[in-house]
């Protein structure tokens, strides 16, 4: 009996295993799963978009032609409970640093990532003197987890694919 009752548990702490990790969702139409399985979020990208995979994180961009780009990247906060502003304030004195010609478009702007309410900044830079224009929206998951999908391109190329990672977010899980 102890036995029957043993290989039960193992059993059923197996299946919740198997059920909570690599949980993902289907992908929508016209696209693909970008995010690896070992992902806490699943980012779905155009089917026609490449997949960087030499990253260390979750990536992509259009073509070998054009390198505008999406990743996701995660970060653990020290305070659990920081706010995504707060992580901004961090973030932005550190890519002002590492980047020349530094400009805000716009910051702060309220919106929501599935479900959670979330925060966008878009800023222009040099780096390697190419000027690029960064499109994030940032949210932070209970625990302190912040979760930023970053859109980085040429400032010619921004509006042609804006459309693209709005769709990109909104398709966006936890």
């Amino acid at each position: 009996m102890k036995k029957i009752v043993s290989i039960i548990l193992v059993l059923a702490f197996a299946l919740t295993l198997m059920t909570a990790c690599g949980k993902k969702a289907d992908a929508p139409k016209g696209m693909k799963l970008a995010s690896g399985n070992a992902a806490s979020y699943s980012l779905f990208i155009p089917k026609d978009w490449k997949i960087d995979v030499q990253t260390g994180y979750t990536a992509a961009h259009v073509s070998d032609e054009d390198k505008t780009n999406v990743s996701v990247t995660v970060y653990d906060l020290e305070h659990t409970n920081s706010t995504v502003d707060e992580w901004w304030e961090v973030n932005s004195e550190d890519f002002s640093i590492v980047c020349t010609d530094y400009k805000e478009i716009r910051i702060g702007a309220d919106t929501v990532l599935d479900g959670v309410n979330a925060k966008e900044y878009v800023y222009s830079a040099k780096l390697g003197g190419v000027e690029y224009t960064y499109h994030q929206v940032a949210a932070v998951t209970e625990g302190g987890t912040v979760y930023v999908i970053t859109y980085t391109t040429t400032p010619d190329k921004y509006e042609s694919h804006l459309e693209t990672f709005n769709k990109i977010t909104s398709e966006f899980k936890f």
